[in-house]
């Protein structure tokens, strides 16, 4: 990758957002913009393009899986990263199913995080 990732994390929660923003600074990305709902996702990347996507699944406006289903269907090719709680197996196959490129489990080990974002980048 000739230039710095863009990211975007998209989290309801402002503690995880900054959580995840430490994670990324810690492998030299800088270039991060942030939103809390999926609709505001929508927006950023209607004027920003990213290499990357951290979002969460449970969020109020618009969740997560919503969200992923209209980035696919605009055209949103790169990856991205479904962050969640949820336990439920046919849950998150319907993420995957809908364009999630992979799914990190909450709480997630920050080294867990790190790999799989640089395994993204790529």
């Amino acid at each position: 990758m000739n230039q710095p990732p863009r990211v975007l994390v998209v989290d309801d929660y402002d503690v995880i957002r900054k959580i995840h923003i430490n994670n990324l600074r810690k492998l030299n990305i800088s270039d991060i913009d942030e939103a809390g709902d999926g609709k505001q996702a929508l927006t950023a990347v209607s004027s920003h393009e990213y290499d990357l996507i951290i979002m969460d699944f449970y969020m109020p406006e618009m969740n997560g899986l919503e969200a992923l289903k209209i980035l696919r269907t605009q055209g949103f090719s790169k990856p991205i990263l479904l962050c969640t709680d949820e336990s439920e197996v046919a849950v998150l196959q319907n993420a995957k199913n809908n364009g999630a490129t992979q799914i990190l489990k909450k709480p997630y080990i920050p080294s867990q995080f790190r790999s799989i974002v640089l395994e993204l980048l790529k």
